[in-house]
């Protein structure tokens, strides 16, 4: 009798919740969200990936190395960056566990879940017990970063809510956030400064706040986080879709730029405002225009930082970069967002990793030369198995499930939006969608769904990149006469069938593409922030100092390297009998009669050297090249040594030291 009670009450707290929810939609019908957590799993490649993840340090982490041991279970740290760094590993941990279904996983999830939720208390804190915090918390006089950190915990117990339905979960973060204050910002500080979108990031929560209303149809979490919106929008709005008064923010930590750039875009679908919307857009147009390299990370050497071949990309920032690009997906519905999405998931990502996942990069950089040292903390560009601080190590975490997880969306409009691609199957827990992909994309250029169940009038839109010219798209055996989107999709509108077979080809070629470096000078200097002068609110760069001219080798979405070992190493011996030929320029004929070659791909999968599935032959002059080890930059003028030599060259993310960034005669 007490079990049949209990189920009652359960099933009408979901009723009454359900209820909620379905009273606060979000104004902009076109708007997409996510599957649940759990309900896309990977296959194939993408499956072992993951597992090797799985296996490597997001289970290592949490069994060896503070602050991951405890972590958000601690109550006694008395600094809020344990709680941050250790909150990003959470919310990794969560996601990777119920996509894969790991029991050992799941396990620690909801143990720490628990721990959290059950020490909260009636105010709604769930943070450490040290009274400098507590004193001050749902106050604008509190530290900002006890509410960022706070946020990135908040991410996980979102995710864990959304593959369990845990109420429990659900009520504590209602409650920790029922009493955010409204941070009003002093307007005499316009413009926005990159300084003060430090200090910005207590707002990371409003992107809790408007999940919370979508999971659980809370008008008063709404109704606050709109008006925490009004209060910062002068900052914003002004600054960036106004005025486009971008070169102020522009000093300012990668992490930062990421993470508060995309708050307006969260707001858009709630609100309608389309200056909104224009805010963070142009926010992220002007990062991908400046800062992001060529394998699709932006460059921060935690500061933002320009881009050249020796520029670095925090691991931090590859994945709040992706994080950033599938929230502005959500609010757009535009394919350029899985463009940038795909290009650092395929390239700047598996460069910072170890093939066993057991090792990382602190920064990644575009040429990764034995000896040419960039400039960044000492090991920040060794491979280990915990650098510091410990943001890189606990953020990579998240790269591969929130990829998983973001891959198909939908919207109230009944479409179905496929926005990146790779071996995985949608299956949801009311049956109502069963989609299968096969795939060995990006290696390959076939992707093929089995569409085992999807409602009758969803459309399915397909992405196509902005790289492929000629896509092709067969239903069943026969050639689909494609509607397009104004987006750049595939759409896909008929009376389904189970068993319907759809085939996408997004033909690849290989593509020199060239460009120049830029750095952004104050000045007419190239500081190197934040170690040449601390940023200041009334700092403003003067624009970008053209570098060199250089080229990349592109195929589909992915850029190639030249390795510069003929194994799988990751480390090297300081040696300098052991390093290999780098001095190479590409031409512009360098791709003429140029080779692509496909290899099988070994099961399981690694980023390894040896397993790489695709190669391109290319053709390259030997040039005279010294560049300074302490701070190496690419020669402005390319002399040749010797011509037309025969370089062989793989996907960035398998060749562990490399050039990638070639020098090129303009």
């Amino acid at each position: 009798m007490k079990l049949r009670k209990v189920l009652i009450i359960i099933c009408l707290s979901c009723f009454s919740l359900l209820i909620h929810a379905q009273q606060i939609q979000p104004i902009v019908k076109k708007s997409y969200i996510p599957f649940d957590v759990g309900e896309i799993h990977p296959e194939g490649w993408l499956l072992d990936w993951a597992k090797t993840a799985a296996k490597g340090l997001t289970k290592s982490l949490g069994e060896k190395y503070f602050p991951f041991t405890t972590g958000w279970a601690n109550t006694t740290y008395d600094d809020w960056w344990p709680y941050e760094q250790s909150g990003y590993y959470a919310d990794g941990l969560v996601r990777l566990a119920f996509i894969l279904n790991d029991s050992t996983l799941i396990q620690r999830a909801t143990k720490l879940m628990y721990t959290v939720a059950n020490r909260q208390t009636e105010d709604g804190y769930i943070y450490s017990n040290c009274k400098k915090f507590k004193k001050d918390w749902n106050t604008d006089k509190e530290d900002y970063g006890v509410y960022w950190s706070q946020a990135v915990f908040a991410r996980a117990a979102l995710a864990y809510y959304s593959a369990t339905k845990d109420e429990h979960i659900l009520k504590m973060l209602e409650k920790c956030y029922a009493g955010t204050p409204i941070f009003n910002r002093d307007s005499e500080k316009y413009p926005l400064s990159g300084v003060e979108m430090d200090q910005d990031r207590k707002l990371v929560g409003l992107e809790i706040m408007l999940e919370l209303v979508r999971y659980s149809g809370n008008k008063e979490l709404l109704d606050k986080a709109i008006k925490i919106y009004q209060a910062n929008e002068s900052g914003f709005v002004e600054s960036w879709a106004k005025n486009k008064d971008f070169l102020r923010t522009a000093i300012c930590h990668g992490v930062t730029y990421n993470e508060v750039g995309k708050l307006y875009a969260i707001a858009y679908p709630w609100t309608g405002r389309k200056d909104y919307l224009a805010a963070s857009v142009g926010a992220f147009d002007f990062l991908q225009q400046h800062y992001v390299l060529p394998n699709g990370a932006p460059s921060s050497n935690e500061y933002l930082h320009g881009i050249g071949a020796f520029e670095g990309s925090e691991t931090c920032d590859i994945s709040d970069f992706i994080w950033s690009n599938i929230w502005l997906a959500r609010a757009t519905g535009n394919a350029q967002y899985g463009d940038r999405i795909e290009k650092a998931f395929f390239n700047a990502f598996p460069g910072v990793m170890s093939p066993g996942f057991s090792l990382h990069l602190y920064e990644n950089a575009m040429n990764r030369i034995p000896g040419l040292h960039l400039k960044v903390r000492d090991d920040g560009t060794f491979f280990k198995e915990l650098h510091w601080p410990t943001c890189c190590t606990g953020n990579l975490n998240r790269v591969i499930p929130n990829y998983i997880i973001n891959m198909f969306m939908k919207n109230s409009e009944n479409e179905l939006m496929l926005l990146t691609y790779g071996p995985a199957h949608l299956q949801t827990k009311d049956g109502n969608y069963d989609i299968k992909m096969e795939t060995q994309y990006p290696f390959r250029d076939q992707i093929n769904m089995t569409i085992n169940n999807i409602p009758q009038k969803e459309k399915l839109l397909l992405r196509v990149p902005s790289w492929c010219t000629n896509p092709q798209c067969t239903v069943n055996g026969k050639i689909y006469s494609t509607k397009w989107a104004e987006n750049n999709f595939i759409i896909v509108s008929r009376k389904w069938k189970s068993g319907d077979q759809i085939c996408l080809t997004l033909p690849m070629k290989a593509e020199l593409k060239e460009d120049d470096e830029q750095f952004a000078k104050y000045k007419d200097k190239e500081p190197y922030w934040p170690h040449d002068m601390e940023p200041k609110a009334e700092y403003k760069i003067d624009g970008f100092n053209k570098g060199a001219h250089f080229a990349t080798v592109n195929y589909g979405p992915l850029v190639f390297a030249l390795p510069l070992m003929d194994n799988s190493a990751w480390s090297f011996d300081l040696n300098e009998g052991y390093w290999r030929e780098f001095r190479y320029a590409l031409t512009k004929s360098s791709l003429i009669d140029t080779k692509v070659t496909l290899n099988d791909i070994h099961q399981p999968f690694y980023w390894e050297l040896t397993g790489a599935p695709i190669s391109i032959s290319a053709k390259a002059d030997i040039i005279s090249w010294e560049p300074d080890k302490g701070n190496p930059k690419l020669p402005k003028k390319c002399i040749p040594v010797r011509h037309n030599v025969q370089l062989k060259l793989v996907p960035y993310g398998f060749a562990h030291f490399r050039v990638s960034m070639f020098p090129c005669e303009q």
